[in-house]
């Protein structure tokens, strides 16, 4: 079997998930203390994002949910009008302050 062998270099693609709140909002309480471990988690996002530009490495970033807003008044601007429904309401989003 001959092998493919490419004048590219090939690349390494790291995924990272940058959760603050989503990934647990269904399973704890927002008082859970938890919560005030993932506040850090924005500046090593900006720290990661320093250190990508320090050392030439090209990367992409995506945003998803509520995460685009930097303020509960920016985020309402954003909110759909039509909601959807959930029947079991601890995985609604859309309840929450």
């Amino acid at each position: 079997m001959a092998l493919n062998r490419s004048t590219q270099p090939g690349a390494l693609v790291i995924s990272l998930d940058f959760e603050l709140h989503w990934g647990m909002r269904d399973h704890l309480d927002i008082q859970n203390p938890a919560f005030s471990q993932l506040s850090p988690s924005r500046q090593v996002v900006s720290d990661l994002a320093s250190l990508f530009a320090e050392r030439g490495i090209r990367a992409t970033w995506a945003t998803v949910g509520f995460l685009f807003a930097s303020t509960s008044m920016e985020l309402s601007a954003y909110l759909p009008t039509s909601k959807p429904s959930y029947l079991r309401t601890e995985y609604d989003p859309y309840s929450e302050e």
